[in-house]
């Protein structure tokens, strides 16, 4: 007994049993993980996936800012997507005056406006919505013809010939819109031509305007391009407009048309 005790005494049976004790201790500990590891879900080949499979079912919150707004909601709703030939918020007819001819029909779902100037002019097709303080405006724009000098648009606020708003376009400046204003014989740029990068170059582009109080908000295919606070002109219809040399032709086609107001204002 003596003896053993003279053993222990010595560094290197002091190193044996640190050693020993040490081993002890990592068996212990994979003991333990390899308990974890059987708690991994059987779909994951690792910890690495396991823990991505976690998070995968965390809630995101999402913040809806200015270029992703929200669906369009209200109290009163006007819509037309053009499946009939009768649309309810858009005449189909003629037009023959000494300024300009012009057609309006259904087409596989599409309203078209075609109109044809006899002089330099300013004409417009109105919608037959009622006259809107506040209201929040959808719809899907394309230009057909091959003119490559008249301009086209969305007019609200509008009377006949009168006055109102116009957003703008023109061929010849791609990608860009401007808001003007027009009261009598008087126009007044409300944002001049601005680069929308959101706006397609061919094709149909969507064309969203909300107008709240004096603040008038811009929209192109879901991106917000612009505003303006004017509150000059409070009482017209919705519409489109051209704005047409002598012997211009500009077709027009509109689909998913969409207006949305609250009757409390």
């Amino acid at each position: 007994m003596e003896s053993i005790r003279k053993i222990l005494r010595t560094p290197s049976a002091f190193v044996l049993i640190i050693t020993a004790i040490i081993a002890l201790v990592g068996v212990i500990i994979q003991s333990k993980t390899n308990k974890e590891i059987a708690l991994i879900p059987i779909n994951a080949t690792s910890t690495a996936e396991a823990k991505l499979t976690q998070i995968a079912f965390q809630p995101t919150e999402i913040t809806l800012t200015e270029s992703t707004p929200s669906t369009l909601t209200s109290d009163t709703f006007y819509e037309d997507n053009f499946s009939s030939d009768a649309p309810t918020w858009w005449s189909i007819d003629n037009v023959n005056n000494e300024y300009w001819s012009s057609s309006s029909y259904i087409d596989n779902g599409v309203f078209v406006w075609h109109v044809t100037s006899k002089t330099a002019v300013f004409a417009s097709l109105l919608s037959k919505t009622p006259s809107l303080t506040n209201f929040d405006l959808e719809l899907t724009l394309e230009r057909v013809d091959n003119s490559q000098n008249s301009s086209y648009g969305v007019t609200f606020f509008a009377t006949n010939g009168a006055g109102g708003y116009d957003l703008k376009f023109e061929p010849n400046k791609p990608k860009q819109f401007k808001l003007q204003k027009r009261e009598g014989n008087t126009t007044t740029s409300l944002i001049d031509y601005t680069e929308a990068s959101s706006m397609n170059l061919t094709g149909s582009n969507k064309i969203r305007i909300q107008v709240t109080g004096s603040n008038i908000k811009i929209f192109i295919n879901g991106a917000f391009v612009g505003e303006v606070n004017d509150d000059a002109i409070r009482k017209g219809q919705i519409g489109l407009f051209a704005g047409l040399l002598e012997g211009e032709t500009v077709i027009l086609n509109v689909s998913d048309f969409k207006v949305a107001t609250s009757t409390s204002q």
